[in-house]
């Protein structure tokens, strides 16, 4: 097919064969994976811009037609067809959906989108979706808890955690987050609590137990201004 897009190598100047990345020479970019089996690909559609250095993936989707493919990440890539009609022209691309509920402070919101959106960008959504929808529930909850309307979310490893200034300085010890579980044998939401040992997992089935209890456990627990 006739392009000029050329896939990135690793490190080792190597073509990955299991997966398909790119370098971009603009801002907008993508990443292709096998799906459930070798007959079928996945891939994420996301840009990093200078003004926002950090990735927002805005649409994602699973193909069975290798030349589907390559024509969709043409019409992204080089012909820099707005998502909305790249949507439209490709039915099995899903789009990021922004939460409906917006912070009145515009840098909090950022951070909310960032968060939410870090699950979106994954090759792999198609074996996660139980664990991406109790994600965004807790997002969803936490964003309009009024007492935290004032706190700036970030996440590593989709633990949610806050900090009390957007520079991500002031925040709450490492040990203290909310998360979904990956495995529900123990419950569907998990709040870790740091101890004098390290940390300790208090497991919950039901989402608004969970948030009450990290509540519980930020109010008694200082932030701490990182220099």
């Amino acid at each position: 097919m006739d392009s000029t897009i050329q896939l990135a190598k690793t490190i080792d100047d190597d073509s990955p064969s299991m997966y398909a990345f790119y370098k971009p020479i603009k801002e907008r970019n993508f990443r292709v994976d096998y799906g459930l089996n070798s007959n079928e690909m996945s891939i994420v559609l996301f840009d990093r811009t200078n003004e926002r250095n950090y990735e927002m993936c805005y649409l994602r989707g699973i193909f069975k037609s290798k030349s589907e493919l390559a024509k969709t990440i043409i019409k992204w890539i080089e012909e820099e067809i707005e998502i909305q009609e790249l949507t439209k022209q490709q039915s099995n691309l899903e789009r990021f959906e922004y939460d409906t509920y917006i912070n009145p402070n515009d840098q909090i919101e950022k951070k909310w989108q960032y968060v939410k959106n870090s699950i979106c960008n994954d090759t792999k959504f198609w074996k996660n979706r139980n664990y991406e929808l109790r994600y965004n529930e807790m997002l969803k909850m936490a964003k309009r808890k009024k007492e935290w309307s004032n706190y700036y979310p970030f996440t590593s490893h989709h633990l949610l955690r806050f900090s009390l200034n957007p520079e991500t300085t002031h925040t709450w010890v490492l040990g203290l987050h909310i998360a979904p579980t990956r495995n529900k044998d123990k419950g569907k939401y998990f709040v870790g609590v740091p101890t004098d040992d390290g940390k300790e997992d208090h497991y919950f089935d039901e989402l608004t137990n969970a948030i009450e209890f990290y509540e519980s456990k930020l109010n008694e627990h200082k932030p701490i201004l990182w220099k």
